[in-house]
């Protein structure tokens, strides 16, 4: 039986499914740039110095040799600033975050060093997973009775966990290494090489909330708390250039409509549910009209 289309109903809903499948894929790229840079592509290399060489993952503030395009200071309050041989500084008291972007985990794990400078004996935080303070930000608060990660709430935070340890916060020049996998949720704490505990079960982060991520930094409130160096495996910058951004991001959207990006970045499922079922309507759609 040959298809009645003659009030258009099928051409109308093949409109409004283009329309609100061109607005989700937009959307969602842009959410993804904003949130993971041009990594999100998975066409990104590592970046290239003028001489030739490659990036070096060591923040070595202690010399002030760090890569000031994938360094970020976000400050609350108070500045980080460079004192000679010591490290980044803060400047007064106040909160403040200075985390590294473009980490790159390997195998899903971020392995990060720390070389810290602790002479004030105080409070300090390592970011395991940093996102401006919403519901989904993971960090170790290490204080004087031990290790706390919180999670955070709309109001207040509880902590996910807690490790006792008298006077954790009381070693004045401390290497840390963190192992972190994000998607696992688990931790191993080393200190001066030693295993100081492992964690697991840790909060996964919450979808659509969060615009951006960091997965390595340092966090403190106190005056004169530094920071010497930070080493963070593999590193890769943001593009800065317009044609790159507009480049990535055509190439985000193309993906997330054809098939997807890496399911790190969007799951599967979600890309199922908000993408791949409305191109299923654009695709039944088409064929009937093209039927007749």
């Amino acid at each position: 039986m040959k298809y009645n289309n003659e009030n258009g109903s099928v051409e109308t809903t093949l409109l409004g499914l283009l329309f609100s499948l061109s607005f989700s894929s937009i959307v969602i790229a842009f959410l993804l740039m904003q949130a993971y840079g041009v990594q999100v592509t998975g066409n990104y290399a590592p970046i290239s110095m003028p001489d030739g060489g490659v990036i070096s993952p060591l923040q070595n503030y202690q010399t002030n040799q760090i890569n000031d395009n994938v360094n970020y200071v976000s400050k609350f309050g108070s500045t980080w600033v460079y004192v000679p041989n010591v490290g980044r500084v803060l400047s007064n008291d106040g909160l403040s975050y200075m985390a590294l972007k473009g980490v790159q985990p390997v195998n899903d794990v971020y392995t990060i060093n720390y070389q810290i400078n602790n002479s004030v004996l105080s409070d300090y935080a390592i970011i395991l997973r940093y996102t401006n303070g919403d519901l989904n930000q993971l960090v170790v608060n290490v204080k004087a009775d031990g290790y706390h990660i919180p999670r955070e709430l709309p109001v207040g935070s509880y902590d996910a966990f807690y490790f006792p340890r008298v006077n954790a916060n009381q070693n004045s020049d401390v290497h840390i290494k963190t192992v972190y996998n994000d998607k696992l949720g688990t931790l191993d704490w080393y200190e001066d090489g030693s295993l100081i505990f492992s964690a697991s079960g840790l909060p996964s982060e919450l979808p659509f909330i969060t615009l951006t991520r960091f997965f390595a930094g340092v966090g403190s409130s106190t005056k004169n708390f530094a920071v010497e160096s930070i080493n963070a495996g593999s590193l890769i910058a943001d593009a800065t250039n317009i044609v790159q951004q507009i480049g990535a991001f055509i190439d985000v959207l193309a993906k997330i409509v054809l098939w997807n990006v890496d399911s790190q970045f969007l799951p599967l499922e979600l890309n199922l549910i908000f993408i791949k079922t409305q191109l299923a309507g654009v695709i039944i759609c088409a064929i009937v009209i093209a039927r007749g």
